[in-house]
Order: C-alpha cells, then sequence, then structure tokens
C-alpha cells in the first residue's frame, strides 16, 4: 500500500461519479486527514450500495475520537 493519495486524486479526477469512485475518493480523504469531506463522500458512497462504505465510515468514527 503506497499511499500515494496524489496520484490517487489524479486517477480519480478521470474516473467519474460512479459510486466506488466516490468511495475512494472518501478513503482518500481520510487517509489526508481531512475526516468531513471523508464522512460527507464515504456515506454517500454507502446510500449508493458499496458496502465497504460502512467499515471505513466506522473506522473514520474510531479515529476520530
Amino acid at each position: 500500500l503506497r499511499r500515494d493519495t496524489a496520484a490517487a486524486a489524479r486517477y480519480l479526477s478521470r474516473a467519474g461519479d460512479s459510486p466506488q469512485a466516490t468511495y475512494t475518493r472518501g478513503v482518500c480523504a481520510a487517509i489526508d486527514g481531512d475526516h468531513d469531506t471523508a464522512q460527507r463522500l464515504l456515506t454517500s458512497a454507502q446510500a449508493a450500495g458499496v458496502a465497504e462504505a460502512a467499515a471505513a465510515l466506522a473506522e473514520l468514527e474510531r479515529v476520530s475520537r
């Protein structure tokens, strides 16, 4: 896992607005420490049916305490 969020952001800028892309943007935001954006994006991804988003939101809540 490289955690190269800058490279991921460049890729995601061309990835469209699919629920999976929204989820991945949320994960990148969380890694970068932008918890507000991460929560918004992950919540949106979860509502769109991305099962992994629930676990990511739980982890975000855990580390935000």
